[in-house]
């Protein structure tokens, strides 16, 4: 499902968000921002049903150091599908979003058990998957963390 996904849409004009992001595309202006394939190496906890606070902080630091927190923390919310001239014809911008999208999404599943990925199975973006993640896992997180604190 994600193999091909880091070959995708090379936009030739600048795109919507500020900063170009390997992530996004093959050309990179900012330093420390890395690759796709790099940064699934660095994801070294996979999420279960008893280590969600870890998961999470480990990558909430990755995404944030890659300028990609906005993706799942919803404040960077996706440009209008279609060009503002047409109904039919998908605009560039969203194309651009999309292809971002779908990789944080491929990276995301690279980070979950099977376990974790049955929650997520059907959901398209990856805000969906971090929503419907923290919701189911949290809790266990929380009555486990609360266990921990009886004992």
């Amino acid at each position: 499902m994600c193999g091909g996904l880091a070959n995708i849409l090379m936009v030739s004009e600048p795109v919507w968000f500020s900063n170009p992001n390997p992530f996004f595309s093959m050309a990179s202006e900012s330093s420390h921002l890395l690759p796709f394939n790099t940064l699934i190496h660095m994801i070294t906890i996979k999420l279960s049903s008893s280590n969600y606070l870890l998961w999470k902080s480990q990558l909430l630091h990755l995404l944030e150091s890659q300028d990609l927190l906005g993706y799942v923390d919803g404040t960077l919310v996706p440009p209008p599908r279609f060009e503002p001239t047409t109904s039919t014809t998908l605009s560039t911008k969203y194309l651009a979003w999309k292809a971002a999208d779908q990789r944080l999404l491929c990276l995301l599943l690279s980070s979950l058990t099977e376990e974790a990925i049955a929650v997520v199975v059907g959901l398209s973006t990856a805000r969906e998957v971090w929503i419907a993640l923290e919701n189911t896992f949290s809790h266990h997180s929380k009555a486990h963390e609360l266990r921990l604190k009886d004992d």
